[in-house]
Formats: C-alpha cells, structure tokens, sequence
C-alpha cells in the first residue's frame, strides 16, 4: 500500500509557498501604491507653493506629475482606497510644514529622493517592492 503522506507534505509545502509569494506581491503592491500616493500629495503641495510663488509653468508641470501619480495608483487599487490615502497624505505634509508653502524644504528634504524615484521609473520602484524581503 501506498503512502500517501510525502505527496500530501509536498502538496502543502507548495500551496504555502504559492500563498507566501502572492502574499509579498499584494504587500509589494500595497507598499508602492502607499509611495504613489504620498508623491502625489508632495508634488501637489509643491505645485501650490509655486502656483502661490508665481511659477505658473512649474506649478503646472508639478501638478500633472501629482495627477499621472494618482492615476497610477488608481490602478492598483480602490479609487476609495487611493483618494483616502491621498488626503491622509496631504493632512500629514501640510502639517510637516505648519500649513506654511515657506517651509516647504522640510518635504523636500524628507520625500525628494524617493518622489523623484516614483516618477521617473515607477517599474522600478515597483520591482523594488516585488524583491524586497
């Protein structure tokens, strides 16, 4: 008679390695839609205070980089998920900066590098995310 304990061992080790994985892709997925959202609110922030400085071009370019940013996010998750984190987002940087466009270096400082990243390449900071352990 066959056993069939080794086959239902190795059966279960693959559905939890297949439920792992699946698990870090929607936390990757998750983790990249939460840095989507939170360049959105920077560079809109950033696109007031140029707007409020006079910088009628950087404003508007900024603005669209916040708009291409939201949309994006849009499609990895919940238009409800993605527009709550967004305000959740611009509540806690407009308070970094005491609600004062004068201060705008503290965002820069804290989300520059990162933003500049989720721009540009968002594949890449994605794939980040995927082979992150």
């Amino acid at each position: 008679m066959r056993k069939p304990l080794p086959a239902l061992i190795a059966v279960g080790g693959f559905l939890f390695l297949s439920a792992a994985n699946a698990y870090d892709e929607v936390r990757a997925k998750n983790n990249f839609n939460h840095e989507l959202v939170i360049c959105a609110a920077y560079f809109n922030i950033g696109a007031e205070g140029a707007k409020r400085a006079g910088n009628k071009k950087t404003s508007e370019m900024l603005q669209q980089v916040s708009d291409a940013l939201l949309e994006e996010a849009r499609k990895h998750n919940k238009d409800e998920t993605v527009l709550s984190r967004y305000r959740l987002a611009l509540e806690e940087q407009a308070s970094l900066i005491h609600r004062d466009y004068a201060n705008l270096s503290v965002l820069i400082v804290k989300y520059k590098d990162l933003c500049k990243q989720v721009s540009e390449n968002p594949q890449a900071r994605l794939d980040y995310w995927r082979q992150k352990k």
